[in-house]
C-alpha cells in the first residue's frame, strides 16, 4: 500500500494538499507497552516500502529537511527509481504548503519552483490519470513561484500549460498571495483574461448544443416560458435554497444579470425539499429578499430536473443563445470571472 497520497484542493493560498495517510505498520504510540523496540535498520539497508515509512515518519513530524535529504540520498543511489521521484514531490509539495500557511512566501515559492523542475522531469503533456493531476499541480507551483518573482511570461508559460492539460480554475489566481506583485500588471491581466475566454471558447465549441424548454411557475404564481425571453442569452441557474454551493453563486448570477441586462435574461429554475409548493415560496422569497436577487425565479421539481439537459447535481448553470440552443452546462459552483467569459462569448458571436 503507498503512504503518500494527494488531495487536490484548489482554493485561495492552496494549490495542492498533500495528504499523508496512516501506513500498514502501527506508530510508536499505538504499540503495546509490551512490545519491544524494533531494532532501528540502516537507511540503506531499508526497502522502499520502509524508507517511505520513515519520510512519512519524518513528515508527521514536520521534519520535511531530512525527509528530503533522506530522498534526495536515495535518489541518488537510485536514479532510475522514479516512485522515489513521485515522494519526492509529495514531499515537497507539503512542505511548500506548511511553509506558505505561515506567511512564509520567499522560502515556500523557492521550493515551488524546485517542484515546477521535478513535475516536468517526470511528466508529459500525454499524462493521463493521476499523473495529470499531479503534473497540474506542479505546474501551479511553478507558476505561483514565478508569480512571486514577477516573471510575468514564465507565470503564463507555467498556466497555459497547465490548462492543455485541462485545468480550469484560474479565477483563483486572483485571490492567490503568491501572484499579488503581478495584479498590478497590465500584461498578467490582460493574458489571463485572454485565456479566460479562449477556455469559455473552446468549452463551447466542444459542446454539442441541444434543445431545452420550460414553462414554470413563477413566486406569484404566474406561467414562465423559457420561449418568452427568445432572442436575449439566457442563464438557467438550476438551484435550490437549501443547497450551500448554490447559495454562494448567487452573487454572481445577480451581477451577469445587472452588468449584462440588455442581452442576457437569468432565471432560476429553483427545485426545493419542502412538502408543500407554498413552503417552497416562502422559502425562495426569503432567499430573494436577503439576497437582493434580481432576476425571476421559477419552481420546478425533480421531474423538472429530469429533462435539464445532462443534470447530474445541484448547482447547475445552463447557456442558451438567442437561438434557444444550449451552448453549454457547467457543473458545480463557478466563479463570475468564467461565467462572465462564456457570456461575452456568446454575445460577440450572434451580435
Amino acid at each position: 500500500m503507498s503512504k503518500f497520497a494527494t488531495c487536490k484542493c484548489i482554493g485561495p493560498v492552496s494549490v495542492l494538499c498533500v495528504v499523508i495517510l496512516a501506513g500498514c505498520e502501527p506508530s510508536a504510540t499505538q504499540r503495546s507497552s509490551s512490545e519491544k523496540p524494533k531494532t532501528k535498520i540502516a537507511v540503506a539497508d531499508m526497502t522502499n516500502e520502509q524508507f517511505v515509512f520513515e519520510v512519512r515518519r519524518l513528515a508527521d513530524k514536520n521534519d520535511y529537511k531530512q525527509a528530503i535529504e533522506m530522498l534526495s540520498e536515495r535518489i541518488k543511489a537510485h536514479p532510475d527509481d522514479e516512485s522515489l521521484k513521485r515522494t519526492m514531490l509529495a514531499t515537497k509539495i507539503q512542505y511548500a504548503e506548511s511553509i506558505a500557511r505561515i506567511g512564509d512566501l520567499p522560502t515556500a515559492a523557492t521550493i515551488m519552483e524546485e517542484i515546477g523542475q521535478l513535475g516536468r522531469e517526470l511528466f508529459t503533456a500525454e499524462a493521463e490519470g493521476a499523473d495529470r493531476v499531479d503534473y497540474i499541480a506542479s505546474l501551479l507551483c511553478e507558476a505561483r513561484a514565478r508569480a512571486y518573482a514577477s516573471d510575468v511570461e514564465g507565470c503564463v508559460d507555467s498556466i497555459r500549460a497547465a490548462i492543455e492539460l485541462g485545468y480550469g480554475n484560474l479565477e483563483v489566481l486572483k485571490q492567490d498571495p503568491f501572484f499579488g506583485k503581478l495584479r498590478s500588471s497590465d500584461q498578467y491581466a490582460q493574458m489571463i483574461g485572454t485565456m479566460l475566454k479562449a477556455n469559455a471558447a473552446k468549452d463551447i465549441l466542444e459542446y454539442q448544443p441541444v434543445e431545452f424548454d420550460f414553462t414554470l411557475p413563477d413566486l406569484n404564481g404566474n406561467n414562465v416560458a423559457l420561449s418568452d425571453s427568445h432572442g436575449k442569452i439566457r442563464i438557467i441557474d438550476v438551484w435550490g435554497t437549501w443547497c450551500l454551493p448554490c447559495l454562494s453563486e448567487l452573487p454572481s448570477f445577480i451581477r451577469l444579470q445587472k452588468n449584462y441586462a440588455d442581452d442576457v435574461v437569468v432565471i432560476g429554475l429553483t427545485v426545493e425539499r419542502t412538502e408543500t409548493e407554498t413552503e417552497a415560496r416562502q422559502q425562495i422569497q426569503t432567499v430573494v429578499d436577503q439576497a437582493g436577487i434580481n432576476y425571476t425565479c421559477v419552481l420546478g421539481t425533480d421531474n423538472t430536473t429530469r429533462t435539464v439537459p445532462g443534470f447530474k447535481a445541484f448547482p447547475t448553470t445552463l447557456f442558451i443563445d438567442r437561438t434557444g440552443k444550449v451552448r453549454l452546462r457547467l457543473d458545480g459552483t463557478q466563479s463570475y470571472d468564467k461565467m462572465q467569459s462564456v457570456v461575452e462569448y456568446l454575445i460577440a458571436e450572434q451580435q
